[in-house]
C-alpha cells in the first residue's frame, strides 16, 4: 500500500492517512486507524472512470476548520499527471475541489483565515506555483506548539484576536482550544496536547 505521510488525528479521536498505492485500482487510498489498532480503507482513488478523483496521494491529509479532511494527489483529475485537490469525509465520502493542468501533490496548509495554501508543478514556464483555494471555511487559531507542558506558555495565531475575552480548553490532556473573540468563537482544527 505504501504509506509515505504521517497521519493526521481527526476530531472523533481516530487517525487518518493516505497511500500511493493500494486500494481497490492500486492507485492509492484514504484510511483510517483507531486508537486501538482497527484498519478501515474509506477511499480507492480512481474509482471513477478515468479517474477524475485522482491518483496516487503521495502527501498527507489537512484537517479542516469544518472537521473535514483536505489533500491532493499527483496524477489524473483533468489529464495524464495532472492532479486534484480534494476534500474527504470521515465516512468516506470524496468530492474533487479543484483538478491541476500540471503535477499537484502538494500537502495543503490552511491558514488562520480558512484559506488553504499549496503548491503546483504548474506556473507560466512550468517550474512551479504557489497557489491557494478558498473553499469559504471558517476562519480557525493555531497554536504554537501543537502540545505543551502544563503551566507552560503557548502562542495563539489567529486574525482579528483583539479583545479576545477568553481562552479554553477541554481539561483534558488532548483536545480543541477555544477562542471566544467579539466577532464570535474561533477554536483549533488540530487536537492540542498537554505532555505529562
Amino acid at each position: 500500500m505504501n504509506p509515505k505521510a504521517p497521519l493526521v488525528l481527526g476530531a472523533d479521536g481516530n487517525f487518518y492517512g493516505t497511500t500511493v498505492t493500494g486500494g481497490t485500482y492500486f492507485e492509492g487510498n484514504v484510511f483510517q486507524v483507531t486508537p486501538s489498532g482497527g484498519f478501515t480503507s474509506l477511499y480507492s482513488f480512481c474509482a471513477e472512470k478515468a479517474c477524475p478523483d485522482g491518483s496516487n496521494p503521495e502527501v498527507g491529509l489537512t484537517l479542516g476548520s469544518d472537521g473535514n479532511f483536505y489533500g491532493t494527489t499527483e496524477f489524473n483529475g483533468y489529464g495524464a499527471g495532472s492532479g486534484t485537490i480534494f476534500r474527504i469525509t470521515s465516512g468516506g465520502t470524496l468530492t474533487t475541489l479543484h483538478s491541476f493542468h500540471n503535477p499537484g501533490g502538494s500537502e495543503l496548509l490552511q491558514g488562520a483565515n480558512g484559506i488553504f495554501y499549496g503548491t503546483d508543478g504548474g506556473g507560466v514556464y512550468g517550474f512551479g506555483t504557489i497557489f491557494s483555494l478558498n473553499s469559504g471555511l471558517p476562519a480557525n487559531v493555531q497554536t504554537v506548539p501543537t502540545t505543551s507542558q502544563a503551566g507552560s506558555t503557548v502562542l495563539i495565531l489567529g486574525t482579528n484576536l483583539t479583545g479576545a475575552s477568553s481562552v479554553t480548553f477541554n481539561g483534558a490532556t488532548i483536545g480543541p482550544l477555544q477562542v471566544i473573540t467579539p466577532g464570535g468563537m474561533l477554536r483549533t482544527n488540530a487536537a492540542f496536547g498537554i505532555l505529562p
